[in-house]
């Protein structure tokens, strides 16, 4: 019994960690910099951390989606709303909800 417990722990970590390796988000994003100040995304397996002017703040979420061009990173709570992401290409994304005149961020290698 316990070996077959192993066992499916095992496979489900391994699941589990491909499912969020699957999503264009996950990692650091840095913006370009605008007069000495740079914002952020840190896009983990089960939160965002996003970084303006200096400041920190961690989202919890329950897990990414894709849609047309679009990345989304659908929050917890009871309203399920999902903060989408124009994506540029492979290294570069843009937030959605601001329109075209907003920051670009690059993937941090």
């Amino acid at each position: 019994m316990k070996k077959l417990l192993a066992i499916v722990l095992l496979f489900s970590t391994f699941g589990l960690a491909g499912c969020f390796e699957s999503s264009g988000l996950v990692g650091k994003w840095e913006s370009d910099k605008i007069m000495g100040m740079q914002n952020a995304y840190e896009f983990k397996a089960d939160s965002m951390v996003v970084r303006v002017m200096g400041s920190e703040q961690e989202f919890l979420i329950d897990g990414y989606v894709s849609e047309k061009g679009r990345l989304g990173v659908v929050m917890r709570g009871d309203s399920k709303i999902t903060v989408w992401f124009d994506s540029i290409d492979n290294d570069t994304i843009r937030p959605s909800a601001f329109g075209s005149n907003q920051l670009n961020y690059h993937r941090v290698k």
